[in-house]
């Protein structure tokens, strides 16, 4: 286990333990920043909300994940003690229930997609379907608090195994990501100085005096072999190179 896991498995059994259940419910009192006068931030402390960036949803989330991680049975027990802490206060009047996604009611419908395809537990999926029914369009176009927000989570929300990773177990995962590093390992790797034998072009090039149709062959091969042009065009500087110096060889061409 990472040293990272080992923090957050520490920081889940104490969200646990200092949970305060009721009726299959639980909750947790915490502290909520809100504005004071002259723009002051003042901190005050209250029972959670259902919204999934300060509340309930966002606790349970969090333990569905570390209980995935970890097999901790008493992260999965109490999250699913605060979902249903969090459908039960999603339509409070007195907690934000705009189309958010933090603070709003797609946050928690996508918030409970996830915890129930990470526990198996499918009524959590059939309650964010109520939620969604009761969702409707704001004013506000941000992402925390507004249709930004929304779009976000339906987007989410239409794939969720895709988008969120739950669909597919790891094991698979894994063996595909092995079965592609295969693959690429296996993917041959073209040799410019020593390039592989090709076929012969359909159209015989001309043999020119000098070495020209020698030349022209490399050429054409460069051209077969995939290289990029910048590489061609070495190959033609080349094949000059190697006219030129068969011309001073043979020395002045003769009249015809």
């Amino acid at each position: 286990m990472s040293a990272y896991l080992v923090a957050a498995d520490r920081i889940g059994r104490r969200v646990c333990e200092t949970a305060f259940w009721h009726d299959g419910r639980c909750n947790w009192v915490g502290a909520l920043p809100d504005e004071g006068p002259y723009g002051q931030t003042i901190i005050n402390y209250a029972a959670l909300g259902p919204d999934l960036y300060g509340g309930t949803s966002g606790v349970a989330l969090f333990l569905a994940e570390l209980h995935a991680a970890t097999g901790d049975v008493d992260a999965r027990r109490t999250a699913l003690g605060a979902l249903r802490h969090a459908h039960a206060h999603a339509g409070d009047p007195h907690q934000p229930a705009g189309p958010g996604l933090y603070a709003g009611r797609i946050g928690i419908a996508l918030a409970s997609v996830r915890i129930g395809l990470l526990l198996g537990e499918h009524e959590a999926v059939q309650q964010a379907d109520a939620l969604l029914a009761e969702l409707r369009p704001d004013d506000e176009f941000d992402l925390m608090t507004g249709n930004a927000g929304t779009i976000v989570g339906l987007l989410a929300l239409a794939r969720p195994a895709r988008a969120q990773g739950a669909g597919r177990p790891r094991a698979r995962v894994r063996r595909e990501a092995a079965r592609r590093r295969a693959a690429r390992r296996a993917r041959p790797v073209l040799d410019v100085a020593h390039p592989a034998p090709q076929a012969q072009p359909d159209r015989p090039l001309a043999r020119r005096r000098g070495g020209g149709g020698r030349a022209a062959r490399a050429v054409a091969r460069g051209r077969q072999a995939g290289l990029p042009r910048r590489r061609r065009g070495g190959v033609r500087l080349r094949a000059r190179a190697l006219r030129s110096r068969r011309r001073q060889l043979a020395g002045p061409a003769k009249p015809r």
